[in-house]
This record gives C-alpha cells, sequence and structure tokens, in this order.
C-alpha cells in the first residue's frame, strides 16, 4: 500500500507542477504589438464595430503568431487607437487567417 500511496502523490505533484509551467508560460508570456497602423481597413484587415458598443469590434486578418492578450494598433479616422485581443479564432483555411474580438484600450 505504501508503494501506490507515494505513486499516487508523485503523480499529483507531477499534474500539479506540468499545470503550473502551462499556466506561467500562458499568462505571462511578453505581449506582442500588432501593428496595423499603416494598413489599409478593406483590403489588408477588415474591422467592425461590435453594434452598441463604443469599445469592442471584431477584426479579421491574415497573419501567423497572433494570441489572445495580444495588442492591436490602428489607425481609425485619423487616430492612432490600441486594442486588446480578448477572443481568437484562427480559419482552418487558409490557416494563418483569424477574427479577433479586440477591445478598445485607453491610450
Amino acid at each position: 500500500m505504501v508503494v501506490t500511496n507515494e505513486y499516487i502523490a508523485k503523480s499529483r505533484i507531477t499534474r500539479w507542477r506540468n499545470w503550473l509551467i502551462q499556466a506561467i508560460q500562458k499568462f505571462f508570456r511578453p505581449v506582442k504589438t500588432h501593428d496595423y497602423s499603416q494598413s489599409a481597413n478593406g483590403s489588408d484587415y477588415v474591422f467592425e464595430k461590435v453594434a452598441g458598443e463604443s469599445r469592442k469590434g471584431y477584426m479579421t486578418a491574415q497573419k501567423r503568431g497572433v494570441k489572445i492578450g495580444d495588442r492591436v494598433l490602428l489607425l481609425q479616422k485619423g487616430k492612432l487607437e490600441e486594442y486588446y485581443i480578448q477572443e481568437l479564432n484562427y480559419y482552418s483555411s487558409p490557416n494563418d487567417m483569424w477574427i479577433a474580438l479586440l477591445m478598445k484600450l485607453n491610450l
């Protein structure tokens, strides 16, 4: 019985350690900023505000390496705006195309 309890304890510690490492990598990774301020809405990307929401919008673009938590810079009506990627889904084809729900940050 001692061997079984020792195995269970080591297994739980290993699972906990693996979970902790993944959490640290996910939540404490450097935040990337993707600059679309020199790109054209409608051809390089598409950005549309969410109806009834002044701080949210959906953006579709094609670029690898974009992740939840990253920032996006857009030029809207001549003003630089920064957004936070709140939700993100990649398309299956092409696999570098994505759609994201963006939340506007105060600059």
